[in-house]
């Protein structure tokens, strides 16, 4: 087995009915990959209608997951393999799988990121 470098980051939005947010991340490496570990989503008793998928500029704005008006944690290990280095600014987008159009989402979210470097 290959030897690792990784560093956790949880990202958490606790705006009530925004359609993106922003959140720093600043990594003392070049990862190689980030898996998304967990997501943990509650509406606040609000009924969104549709369900939303979740893109970021951190994977070129693919959809990270999707999700709906349950309030529940899901674990994922879902894998993305990364070609920049993590430093800055990124942008997190609450995407209507309906219309694919921005749209306001009522509620609060975090996740987990892990961010890893193969040596």
């Amino acid at each position: 087995m290959r030897k690792k470098e990784r560093q956790v980051v949880v990202i958490s939005n606790t705006d009530i009915t925004i359609n993106q947010f922003n959140f720093n991340i600043f990594l003392n490496f070049q990862p190689d990959e980030v898996i998304i570990r967990q997501y943990t989503y509650s509406n606040g008793a609000a009924n969104t209608g549709a369900p939303f998928k979740i893109i970021s500029s951190l994977v070129d704005n693919r959809p990270l997951f999707t999700l709906s008006d349950l309030d529940l944690t899901v674990k994922l290990d879902t894998i993305f393999p990364l070609y920049q280095p993590i430093q800055g600014n990124f942008s997190f987008n609450y995407i209507n799988l309906l219309t694919n159009q921005s749209h306001d989402f009522p509620a609060q979210l975090s996740f987990t990121l892990e961010f890893i470097k193969y040596l």
